[in-house]
């Protein structure tokens, strides 16, 4: 006992280690902030100046904005992982930013919530700095105010992230351009995009577009009034041959592409579906040289059962 308590006694204090390692130490225990805070001056210090810095490690795994709250107002749910939460906290206290706006509702989850006509470029950019300048994944769900979508685009305009998913029921045009500006702006790699319609764009026009600036795209249709369930209709595109689109599409960055189309499940000819499986892994494999991942759901396979290799690819049908 003696010696070991002799060992104890050389082992040196956090306080003598350089602001290096004790930086270090700070960045891999996050959850133990507050206890290193009360170790001594220096480590105060230390925590202060790692919870303040602009380029912090990711603290929110996703920002989403909800359908909820009432007009003029932007509801906003911060998904941080527990042992960010302290981080969060004490970042939240440090700038002394929104804090009767901001609430922890659930395990994991805080709620923003603020008005948008007194929100101005100071508050935009302290809560913006509050969440750091990487989110893991950002989902936006319009509601009938359009000022809280643009709000948030706003909010987002220094922070990275590379996955989005949209829930529109009709994609204006506005919209659009808005969107590819956010992808362009902040190189999103993964999108979903969860659409009744577009207005006027074609939606068979924009996906070769889309496919050279994200890897991964995710296509979830809506149900959309006084169409028929039996219509091959995709997000506003009636009758279309989907075939040459996706192939187009899979010559381009895009290695992942998955359409799930429960609401109007003719979208896909019978005779693009055939094509797809026959012809799709071996352009991409001898014309593009890559893996891809294709899913989709198509009725003219209802009830059959297969699974072969095509060039290195699993080519297989699922029923549910």
């Amino acid at each position: 006992r003696g010696k070991a308590s002799n060992k104890i006694k050389r082992i040196p204090s956090l306080n003598g280690l350089s602001p290096k390692l004790l930086r270090k130490i700070i960045h891999y225990t996050p959850e133990s902030l507050l206890e290193l805070r009360k170790t001594s001056q220096k480590l105060k210090e230390c925590v202060r100046d790692y919870s303040i810095e602009p380029e912090c490690d990711q603290i929110v795994d996703e920002l989403r904005l909800t359908g909820k709250g009432r007009p003029g107002t932007v509801q906003l749910l911060l998904i941080v992982p527990m042992e960010r939460a302290v981080l969060f906290d004490l970042r939240m206290q440090l700038i002394k930013c929104f804090l009767n706006k901001v609430k922890r509702v659930k395990y994991m989850e805080y709620q923003v919530v603020f008005d948008t006509h007194s929100l101005d470029a100071n508050s935009l950019a302290k809560l913006s700095f509050l969440m750091g300048d990487k989110i893991g994944k950002v989902s936006l769900t319009e509601r009938d105010d359009k000022s809280a979508m643009k709000t948030v685009f706003k909010l987002l305009t220094d922070i990275r992230f590379e996955q989005l998913t949209v829930v529109v029921e009709i994609m204006s045009d506005n919209y659009v351009d808005l969107l590819f500006r956010t992808i362009r702006e902040h190189a999103v790699e993964e999108i979903a995009l969860n659409v009744g319609r577009f207005d006027n764009y074609s939606l068979a026009q924009i996906l070769p577009y889309l496919a050279r600036l994200c890897r991964s795209i995710g296509l979830y249709q809506l149900p959309v009034e006084r169409i028929d369930a039996t219509s091959p209709y995709l997000m506003g595109d009636h009758n279309k041959d989907w075939e040459p689109v996706i192939m187009e599409m899979f010559s381009e960055k895009m290695d992942k592409l998955i359409i799930v189309n429960n609401y109007y499940p003719e979208y896909l000819w019978k005779k693009s579906a055939v094509r797809l499986l026959t012809n799709l892994p071996q352009m991409v494999r001898h014309e593009f040289d890559k893996n891809i991942w294709f899913d989709v759901n198509c009725n003219h396979y209802q009830g059959k059962e297969f699974k072969f290799e095509n060039e290195e690819h699993i080519v297989q049908s699922e029923i549910f």
